[in-house]
């Protein structure tokens, strides 16, 4: 009986010591994003307009609405009691201001405190000596509270006991909070608010799953099994092959988790063979529907119209990783092209290809550049192609240029559209998502995704969008000594369709629930996955979700034919290969992209 015993025991132990690794690794990415999402960003005040204060900073320099900054003055010289140097000044803060609208080149402040006392050319620093209140309502938050004061040393925080002392039984403000940033755990949530107790920012401190399903957001179910569509819409529950879906929209946008879903059926289409697929993209053309799929290392194209039906196959013939790509339209009366983008030797290599019989034909040279298609003009057919620099700090450089087929080469150009310097080629799109006849830009970056118009911010999502397997380990400084390394996510684009038959576009992106195992860059970790819907209207954008939750990650996204449809892949354990991908779709009242 001692051997059964001392197995139980270790196991258990085993089990213990795994539970508290995920959760330091949880916890890390969460006091990282913090450490960024508060960083000090400076500035000057530029002038007073109206009983607000315009400064000289926008989303290029990183703030958002929403940011707090302090207005500050040099106080007492620190003289050194020795040699007699200034070794610098005590800072005051004088006036603390709130974003509350981003422009290109400058941003609206409003006065939260000490207006009389801000005037032009007053430096401003964000998230700088302003108070921190940490409320803890869970009692076991203390260790945590002393790492995030620790990442973030440049809030003037209040102490874990004193700020327990005025702490309300629910949340809520209180006199010593009127212009702090006040920070409360609750759960396995972080809520982050600011002066007037408006929400700043959500973290999720756990990916535990609910095993109560009368707590849980989400039921879990197979990818091919009907579901019934919420009770909430409809009083008689008919056959879930004969619903129509259709979203669900969250009364705010940006909220930490997405609306309950709607249920509707799932159709299985067809079974890929071979390895699970990476990245995959759609396109119409000539009446039928290609797919385009990658294992990051082969390619294969099917007309999916009337079953999966190959059309050709092909790779790019060098030896780096295919990261991603997409099909290029120039011109509505030609075949499109296909253009990929591989890693080779630490770069970027772009190439474009076209069908030719059952094969993949290079056109031209590779090009140095990650390239993608866009579909700006909204006509449904990607017709301009934009290639973007790489940069070693972050990966997509700044600098984005519109390539032109001659025919023999490529020439580029400034791109038709403006564009955000945070941009990426790749999980993105550009079209009209306002109703205005104007195209923004969309785009998932680091899983938050964005929406600009031109260069001004519109919207950002919680820190839970994409969800891929396409990833990439690289070396930021190659050929040093003791190089470093820095990991990406190649996401999928959002996609942009007419979903309630309105006129009115919607985007829908792909949000996800990852585990601990993402964090550590052994594994995606994508434990599900399912569709938010954003739509414009009254001036912001509202946030909901399509569908049930999917429990692979999702490769690929298209609506066609009065469908959704998903290329999800599931890969093998951590330890073996293994894995496949699927299509399947979603019904909808309304389709048309």
């Amino acid at each position: 009986m001692v051997a059964p015993v001392r197995k139980r025991l270790t196991s258990f132990f085993i089990l213990v010591l795994s539970l508290f690794f995920f959760s330091s690794l949880v916890h890390a990415e969460i006091l990282d994003q913090l450490a960024r999402d508060f960083s000090s960003i400076s500035g000057y005040v530029v002038k007073k307009c109206d009983g607000q204060f315009i400064i000289d900073l926008d989303t290029s320099d990183g703030i958002i609405q929403g940011d707090i900054f302090s207005v500050v003055s040099s106080g007492e010289k620190l003289v050194h009691p020795v040699t007699g140097e200034i070794i610098g000044s005590l800072k005051q803060v004088k006036g603390i201001l709130k974003v509350v609208r981003v422009k290109t080149g400058f941003s609206f402040t409003r006065p939260l405190l000490g207006e009389n006392e801000i005037h032009a050319g007053d430096s401003i620093q964000r998230y700088e000596d302003i108070t921190a209140v940490f409320w803890d309502y869970t009692e076991d938050g203390r260790n945590f509270f002393h790492r995030l004061q620790n990442k973030v040393p440049s809030l003037k925080w209040t102490g874990y006991d004193q700020a327990q002392q005025f702490r309300p039984q629910k949340p809520g403000p209180v006199p010593e909070t009127g212009t702090a940033i006040v920070f409360i755990l609750a759960g396995d949530t972080l809520n982050v608010r600011g002066p007037e107790f408006m929400l700043l920012h959500t973290y999720k401190l756990s990916e535990i799953p609910a095993t109560d399903t009368t707590t849980s957001r989400f039921t879990s179910m197979p990818e091919s099994s009907p579901t019934k569509i919420s009770p909430s819409f409809h009083e008689e529950r008919p056959s879930a092959s004969d619903m129509p879906l259709e979203p669900k929209w969250d009364r705010t946008a940006g909220s930490a988790e997405p609306a309950e879903p709607v249920f509707a059926g799932v159709n299985f289409v067809e079974k890929l063979s071979g390895p699970p697929s990476v990245m995959a993209d759609f396109i119409s053309y000539d009446n039928e529907l290609l797919l385009a799929t990658t294992d990051g290392y082969k390619i294969d194209v099917f007309n999916i119209k009337n079953g999966m039906v190959p059309v050709a196959k092909g790779d790019t013939e060098i030896r780096g990783k295919i990261l991603w790509l997409s099909w290029w339209q120039p011109e509505p009366s030609r075949k499109p092209f296909l253009a990929v983008v591989n890693w080779v030797d630490n770069s970027p290599s772009g190439t474009l290809f076209e069908l030719h019989n059952d094969t993949l034909k290079p056109l031209g040279d590779r090009i140095s550049m990650f390239i993608g298609a866009f579909d700006i003009d909204g006509d449904g057919s990607p017709e301009t192609l934009l290639g973007q620099r790489y940069d070693p700090e972050e990966f997509f450089g700044h600098r984005i240029r519109e390539l032109k087929w001659t025919g023999g080469e490529f020439k580029d150009q400034k791109p038709p559209v403006k564009l955000p310097r945070r941009f990426t080629v790749s999980g993105s799109l550009i079209g009209d998502l306002t109703g205005d006849g104007v195209p923004e830009s969309a785009f998932i970056r680091d899983n938050i995704l964005y929406i600009y118009s031109g260069k001004e911010a519109l919207y950002k999502s919680s820190k839970e969008m994409g969800g891929t397997l396409s990833t990439l380990l690289y070396e930021v400084n190659p050929g040093t000594k003791d190089p470093m390394t820095n990991s990406i996510a190649i996401e999928i684009p959002p996609i942009r369709t007419d979903l309630v038959g309105n006129n009115i576009p919607e985007l829908i992106a792909v949000a996800s629930k990852r585990s601990a195992l993402s964090y550590t860059g052994i594994d995606p970790g994508i434990k599900k996955a399912w569709l938010t819907v954003l739509k414009y209207e009254n001036g912001q954008f509202t946030e909901g979700t399509l569908g049930d939750e999917i429990k692979s990650p999702i490769q690929g996204l298209e609506v066609y034919g009065g469908q959704v449809l998903m290329l999800t892949s599931k890969t093998g354990s951590v330890l073996s290969q293994g894995g496949s991908s699927r299509l399947i779709a979603l019904p909808l009242k309304h389709g048309g992209r």
